[in-house]
């Protein structure tokens, strides 16, 4: 009896391998879509697939224009893929960032969504895992106080106008599933 109730597991087994696998195929990362043709960014090089560029998110035009500013403004930098992708895993190197938001935009709500967000200095190599489809990337990063402001006390309470340095990212790849 039990012989034959082993025998009925392993052949129900065997029968719901052949289901199991048709719906767990198995998967592997895309090539790079940050380096896919028709990428566009507005600081061109963190997706220029080379880490030893070493690319300057855009402050503002306030701080660009070094008018200086009494809090610390955020910098930015916005990726543009030629068609909306299945975005799985996003991939920032970055040696001076303190902190990071990363957005999707969402075609249909002409609105920017916040799919991660990372407090304090971060890692060399960031590895975000999302799940969005969209055609736009946006990283936000809030600027490293220049001089005049080396204190936390200064940082914080500064009266006045002070420099900023805007964050840098070497690299940033973009990737989602394929089925083999």
């Amino acid at each position: 009896m039990r012989f034959l109730g082993l025998l009925m597991v392993l052949v129900w087994c065997a029968g719901c391998g052949g289901i199991l696998s048709t719906m767990f195929k198995e998967q592997k990362w895309s090539e790079n879509y940050a380096l896919a043709p028709g990428t566009e960014s507005t600081v061109p090089k963190i997706v220029d697939g080379n880490p030893e560029t070493i690319g300057k998110l855009k402050l503002p035009r306030q701080a660009r224009a070094g008018l200086g500013y009494t809090m610390i403004p955020t910098a930015e930098a916005t990726i543009t893929l030629s068609e909306p992708k299945q975005i799985s895993k996003i991939i920032i190197l970055s040696d001076r960032m303190d902190g990071v938001q990363v957005h999707a935009y969402d075609a249909r709500r002409d609105d920017w969504s916040l799919i991660k967000e990372v407090k304090g200095n971060l890692p060399p190599r960031l590895e975000i895992r999302v799940s969005v489809n969209t055609n736009k990337i946006r990283i936000k990063s809030q600027a490293i106080p220049g001089r005049g402001s080396s204190s936390t006390f200064g940082r914080l309470f500064h009266a006045g106008p002070r420099d900023v340095v805007a964050p840098t990212i070497k690299e940033v790849e973009i990737y989602g599933f394929v089925e083999i």
